[in-house]
């Protein structure tokens, strides 16, 4: 089974064990759209569904790379079950 491996910043003030690791972001990518839906307002839309949105990369939304995806970067709740019939 694969596990993610995830990185914080230490101060060196706090004891690591009072660190939180309750999330994790991810990148996304939305493949297979139809060109009328690849827009930062379709974007935001899908991320609000799959959790909180952290940052959306706008190449695609601004400057029309010729990518046929949309790609977002989201947090995790690593509490909650991933998001199912998406």
């Amino acid at each position: 089974m694969r596990c993610p491996i995830q990185f914080q910043r230490w101060d060196g003030g706090d004891s690591t064990s009072e660190m939180e690791f309750s999330s994790i972001q991810y990148w996304i990518q939305v493949h297979n759209l139809l060109i009328k839906w690849l827009s930062r307002k379709n974007v935001e839309i899908i991320g609000a569904r799959l959790r909180k949105v952290v940052e959306i990369d706008d190449d695609l939304v601004q400057n029309g790379t010729g990518r046929s995806f949309l790609r977002l970067k989201v947090e995790l709740d690593l509490g909650r079950p991933l998001v199912e019939g998406f």
